[in-house]
């Protein structure tokens, strides 16, 4: 029986999951290098040149590859704080090549085959979604890890009930799959350099225009020219640094790692685990680790 004595009001801070998104070579996959001890799931080779522990792209080809990875860095000792996807939009490309290959289609809206009509494509879709982020929570909450996903963006129409529609910077997100993260996530962080515009006359009397270009710079909240939020009451305008950003959140939140130990290489690979034959597969029957409200039981679901 619940007992309301048991309630008690106080802050139960975990490590971030943040989102960076930008138009590329901003510096997101930099930004997050720039994090404490992070390891790199480098699904498009951003990361080559940086000197920071990654598992290489011919390593995560499919879904399954991703929660191999995961499930190591669960089950394994090592030093790794943070934990980051590069990228979630080349995610999705995945996850919608496995559903159509998986139903025979060429494509995820290919409405010509029956088990693809009516949306349930995507709907398979979100569902192999959840499963990733149930791993990334695993990892967040029994181990430790931030979690820092990033994307890349896109200018698209906003309908604004109350107003005319216009265009704004999200993530390159199909609208069913961006739901879902978007709502998942702590921080939306929206990537950008800053330009400035000044008006002066020509000689012949003409108005000219010219544009420079200034710093480099994240937003934390959202306007209508870009998406972009958090849960932790942040500066609207941070430079593009994760010393920035980090040093902002544990301010407000008190939060701080447990002692970090410099990680055992500078750079390498993690390869992935092997899955026995006795081990069920992680991407087989989700619905078997989830309660009758449909959310996920992290723990068990990367002790397989």
């Amino acid at each position: 029986m619940f007992n309301l004595s048991s309630v008690e009001a106080k802050r139960n801070t975990q490590p971030p999951r943040v989102i960076i998104y930008g138009v590329p070579k901003i510096g997101k996959t930099t930004f997050a290098a720039q994090a404490h001890n992070p390891i790199i799931i480098d699904l498009e080779g951003g990361s080559d040149n940086l000197e920071v522990a990654r598992v290489e792209r011919n390593q995560v080809r499919s879904l399954a590859d991703i929660l191999e990875v995961l499930r190591a860095l669960y089950r394994e000792d090592h030093n790794y704080k943070t934990v980051v996807l590069d990228s979630i939009d080349w995610l999705e490309r995945i996850l919608f090549e496995e559903v159509a290959r998986e139903n025979g289609a060429r494509a995820i809206d290919d409405f010509s085959v029956p088990g693809l009509r009516f949306g349930r494509g995507y709907t398979m879709a979100q569902n192999k979604l959840k499963e990733f982020l149930a791993a990334m929570d695993a990892l967040r909450m029994h181990k430790g890890m931030s979690v820092i996903l990033i994307c890349h963006s896109a200018v698209r129409k906003h309908d604004d009930p109350e107003e005319e529609s216009f265009d704004h910077h999200t993530l390159k997100l199909n609208e069913k799959i961006k739901a879902i993260v978007q709502e998942w996530s702590d921080c939306i962080l929206f990537a950008r350099q800053k330009v400035y515009v000044t008006t002066s006359t020509s000689g012949h009397g003409k108005e000219v225009k010219k544009g420079r270009s200034g710093n480099r710079v994240l937003h934390t909240q959202g306007c209508a020219s870009y998406l972009a939020g958090n849960r932790y009451g942040l500066p609207e305008e941070l430079p593009l640094d994760f010393k920035a950003f980090w040093q902002e959140f544990t301010a407000r939140t008190n939060y701080t790692h447990a002692a970090i130990q410099p990680a055992k290489a500078k750079t390498g690979k993690v390869v992935p685990i092997t899955t026995t034959t006795t081990t069920p597969s992680m991407g087989t029957s989700p619905a078997a680790y989830q309660n009758a409200n449909g959310v996920y039981n992290h723990a068990e679901y990367l002790e397989l």
